[in-house]
């Protein structure tokens, strides 16, 4: 393909003058933490489904190494307009002060450290940050809320949270109830969608979530048994988590929401950008 002509079938159509920054309005960074390759130690890997969901929205996705240094975080946190905390292992119960009790899984001391940094410090400078299924639990941590260790082991619900792995990843386990009174607090392409409060149809991996909110968020989004499914920021900054997958329902044929997550993370970005 020549390099002057822009991808379709769904990705990013910008110029390669607006990529490369030479039209003075680049395209935004968003910084992804990398996560440990599964069957590969001594790797680090990205979402594919992750990176595609950033080119589709007109982002540049920025592979951020766990490594559990500081001035390390600080470099990579100087160089994004935004952060996208993604899905992954359990973190360790010590972060929110409650005993592990045999019911997490997947911990990774490492990745905690590095995001839960991140987390903090997006925030402290006002970095547009969005967090999905376990990226919402890490920003809830980072807030000093807690998490529901285990949902089937200490929560009564027939709601399947947890969809067999052998299922395609799009699959829509149930539905979400976005809070009508956030509305003014999600970002503006959200707006419209939160104010009708419509059920919106969402896939569903995780058998953790956010128990008692952090501080500087409020509950944006409700599953039908009562399960916290979006959090967003109440300071005016975007700061954004879902418990479900949006990078895997992109597709026309499913609610718009999930590919305006997306687009409303790299318009944030984009502003933080310019204004940075």
């Amino acid at each position: 393909m020549r390099a002057d002509l822009p991808h379709v079938n769904g990705d990013c159509l910008a110029s390669p003058d607006v990529a490369l920054g030479n039209s003075g309005n680049r395209l935004p960074r968003i910084g992804v933490p990398m996560h440990p390759a599964p069957g590969a130690p001594g790797r680090w890997a990205l979402s594919i489904s992750c990176v595609r969901a950033l080119h589709q929205a007109c982002a540049v996705p920025l592979g951020i190494p766990l490594l559990a240094e500081g001035a390390m975080l600080e470099g990579y946190l100087a160089l994004v307009d935004g952060l996208l905390l993604t899905g992954g292992g359990d973190v360790d119960a010590a972060h929110y002060g409650r005993p592990d009790g045999g019911l997490c899984q997947g911990v990774d001391e490492t990745r905690d450290y590095v995001e839960l940094y991140l987390a903090r410090r997006a925030a402290e400078k006002s970095l547009p940050i969005m967090g999905i299924c376990r990226g919402i639990q890490v920003l809830n941590v980072a807030a000093g809320g807690t998490l529901v260790q285990d949902i089937p082991a200490q929560l009564m619900t027939r709601v399947g949270h947890r969809t067999p792995p052998d299922l395609p990843r799009d699959t829509l386990a149930h539905m979400i109830w976005p809070d009508p009174t956030q509305c003014d607090r999600v970002p503006p392409l959200l707006r419209d969608l939160w104010e009708k409060g419509a059920l919106v149809g969402v896939n569903s991996t995780h058998h953790q979530a956010v128990a008692r909110i952090g501080a500087g968020y409020a509950v944006a989004a409700l599953s039908e048994d009562g399960i916290i499914e979006a959090v967003v920021g109440t300071d005016g900054s975007f700061r954004l988590g879902v418990q479900w997958h949006p990078e895997d329902l992109l597709s026309e044929q499913n609610h718009p929401l999930h590919r305006l997550l997306f687009m409303s993370l790299a318009q944030a970005a984009r502003q933080y950008g310019r204004i940075g």
